[in-house]
This record gives C-alpha cells, structure tokens and sequence, in this order.
C-alpha cells in the first residue's frame, strides 16, 4: 500500500519528538559540556552578525533590503556621508525605516524629536551665532 505524502509528513512529524529525545540520549547529554563550549565559541566569532540579526530583525527588515538600502546611499549616512557605524535611522511614530545615519546624527535627530521646526530653529540660531563670532 502507497501512502500520500500527507501521510507520509505526518508519521515523519510524529516521529520527530522520538528522534529527538533519542538522539539527545545518544550524543548531546554525554557531550553537553563540549556542545556548550562549541556554542559559546561560535557566539564569540559571530557578535557582529547576531547584532545586525537582531537590528534587522527590530525594523523589520532582510538582509537583502538592508543591503540595497547601504547600496542605495552609497555605504554611507546620509547626512555627513561617513561610514563608520552606521544606525537603522526610522520614524518612531510609525516604525518606517527611513535610511541610514551614523551613530552622532541619528543622536541628534533623536534628540530633536524628529521635529522638523525644532531642527530650523537650531539653524536659525547657529546662523546667528555664526555671524557674531
């Protein structure tokens, strides 16, 4: 008799608990110390990664669509054109990533509460500023 692959999917997820124990009987429990240390070396090797996993994850973006967007500004912020630790810049009303930014001017922007009267009024004074020193 010929089972459908319906059947065939759910005798192999009916298994899965059973191979897992099993296998866990087998190899990790008499190697837990090894597979621990394996796990922490791994985490130490890959920090950078987990924390880009972990921003992307935040926003709501792939790797794909945060690479396109680095490419699309020129691997860049989008204000001083640096590329030293560049932030996921996003509204905070609505959560909509907007672009990238280095650390010292998503700050700012942050600071001023996204507020774009706020922003001109702080150029409005350092124009002023700038014209008595």
């Amino acid at each position: 008799m010929a089972y459908t692959k319906e059947q065939q999917k759910a005798y192999r997820l009916a298994h899965l608990e059973e191979r897992r124990e099993r296998d866990q009987r087998m190899h990790y429990r008499p190697n837990k110390q090894k597979a621990l240390a394996a796990g922490a070396r791994w985490v130490a090797r890959n920090k950078d990664w987990m924390a880009l996993k972990a921003r992307l994850k935040r926003h709501g973006l792939t790797l794909d669509q945060f690479a396109a967007l680095e490419e699309r500004q020129g691997w860049s912020c989008a204000i001083c054109e640096c590329d030293k630790g560049l932030c996921i810049d996003h509204n905070h009303h609505t959560g909509q990533v907007r672009g990238l930014l280095c650390h010292k001017h998503n700050l700012a922007l942050g600071h001023f509460g996204d507020n774009v009267l706020m922003l001109g009024k702080a150029i409005n004074y350092l124009e002023t500023v700038r014209a008595h020193v």
